[in-house]
């Protein structure tokens, strides 16, 4: 095959790059101006934008997106090649290579980029077709008193979300109901200009949930395969400090016919997914009460791979480490095959916390990466400048590194954490293994493993 990447972002040309890596034809169109997504109030500081453009340069031949749309029409072996629109609010650029005729690869739609964008919209779509999970109340408000008056005649957890970009989220890591609300009180505050710019929602906590991701993928409409991804969601060890998009996680391989995929993946989802050219890919995050054993409604992220648990599946597709795991993944998909061959895949991520003088996120670091652990580790943040790689200065998300095995996760840690030991970077930091495979707080990785095996989900 040949493979096509439409990217904003960036967020596939890790994948790109070792499918080149791999002796692959890759072409990667790159969106220069955030104008070309066509969505409504997105905007991109200047400076930003020169990053990000920067991802990958001396690294992979990336092409404007507009110059390359304009000759894809005229090629002729459409069916030879595997078009990859990394996320979902590419659907304009979807749209039209469907139109052009291209049919194997990624092609997100306008409504599935909503159902992510749109949580109200996911919520009802999940309170019309979901019997067997619960939606957590959310109130609105557009003034600070009302806020602050309805948390305190609350005996409720809320965690507080802004309509605002500049509103911040705040979500109360305690127990204590009291403590909670002296957390989002002050929150809201220190931020009043903000919050009531243009509204704001508490949306209720499930006290340490067991959060749970189970993802089916299907291809041309058949369910083609199927796991749960459990994953950390706060920068420190013991689900501490900032939110970042992703910590560390467990992939779980699953059957299709596994009970959870019955309550994730009702007949409405199995209705789009027939009306889907090339791949659909849903995933639907589930907050366990284990009090209880209530489920609750997370959020989708639906037609479009989940970063970093892409980079684990691709580690579970079988070759072992450098024998073109990217390669075979994507091509067992075209070939309706399930490409998940081992059990149990594991990530973390790695970070840039290399500042300068002034708390600036520092560029221009040199990345090392073992010839081992090459085919592992995916950097997220990097460039080519005098045959160095070294960081861009965009993100603090510098790589993911992976692993994999057939025994436990045990193992797939101890693999994993052997290629971190090989990548060499001023400054860069990770949750450690020890709290990988850490049990002594609620939300831990090893805790909810545990509890899906005694449930006997996987």
């Amino acid at each position: 095959m040949k493979y096509l990447f439409i990217t904003f972002e960036g967020l596939s040309l890790p994948i790109a790059y070792a499918l080149q890596r791999e002796g692959q034809d890759v072409t990667v169109a790159q969106i220069q101006d955030i104008k070309e997504l066509g969505i409504e109030g997105d905007k991109e500081e200047p400076e930003m934008k020169e990053r990000r453009l920067s991802l990958y340069e001396g690294m992979l031949t990336k092409t404007p997106a507009d110059k390359v749309m304009k000759v894809l029409p005229d090629i002729q072996n459409k069916d030879e090649y595997f078009v990859f629109c990394d996320f979902n609010n590419l659907y304009k650029f979807a749209e039209q290579l469907l139109a052009m005729g291209f049919k194997n690869g990624l092609f997100p739609t306008e409504e599935q980029f909503q159902f992510e964008r749109d949580r109200d919209k996911a919520k009802k779509f999940v309170q019309e077709n979901y019997k067997d999970l619960k939606v957590a109340e959310k109130k609105e408000f557009k003034t600070i008193e009302d806020g602050k008056k309805f948390i305190e005649e609350s005996e409720k957890i809320w965690v507080l979300k802004g309509n605002s970009d500049n509103a911040k989220t705040v979500v109360p890591n305690m127990e204590d109901p009291e403590q909670a609300k002296v957390l989002i009180s002050s929150a809201l505050d220190s931020g009043q200009k903000d919050y009531e710019d243009e509204g704001f929602i508490l949306e209720e906590k499930i006290l340490n949930p067991i959060e749970i991701t189970p993802e089916m993928v299907f291809w041309n409409g058949v369910p083609l395969f199927s796991d749960i991804d459990i994953e950390t969601k706060y920068r420190e060890a013991g689900d501490k400090g900032i939110q970042v998009g992703c910590g560390t996680s467990v992939i779980f391989r699953t059957e299709i016919d596994n009970p959870i995929n019955q309550i994730a993946f009702p007949p409405a989802i199995h209705e789009m997914a027939a009306k889907q050219t090339g791949l659909f890919i849903w995933d639907s995050s589930i907050l366990i009460d284990p009090k209880t054993g209530d489920k609750f409604f997370g959020e989708y992220c639906p037609n479009r791979f989940g970063w970093d648990a892409i980079f684990g599946e691709i580690a579970m597709s079988g070759p072992e480490s450098g024998e073109k795991m990217c390669t075979t993944f994507f091509e067992a998909i075209v070939a309706g095959k399930n490409p998940l061959v081992h059990k149990f895949g594991t990530t973390v991520r790695l970070f840039n916390e290399h500042h300068d003088s002034f708390g600036k996120l520092k560029g221009g670091d040199i990345i090392e990466v073992d010839k081992k652990a090459e085919p592992d580790v995916y950097l997220y943040e990097a460039k080519k400048e005098e045959d160095k790689i070294i960081s861009a200065e965009y993100y603090t998300d510098l790589a993911v590194v992976t692993g994999y095995s057939d025994t436990s996760v045990q193992e797939s840690c101890d693999r994993m954490y052997q290629y971190v030991d090989m990548v060499a970077f001023n400054g860069p930091g990770y949750r450690y293994k020890g709290d990988f495979l850490a049990t002594d707080y609620p939300t831990a990785l090893m805790n909810r493993n545990k509890y899906l095996t005694d449930n006997k989900i996987i």
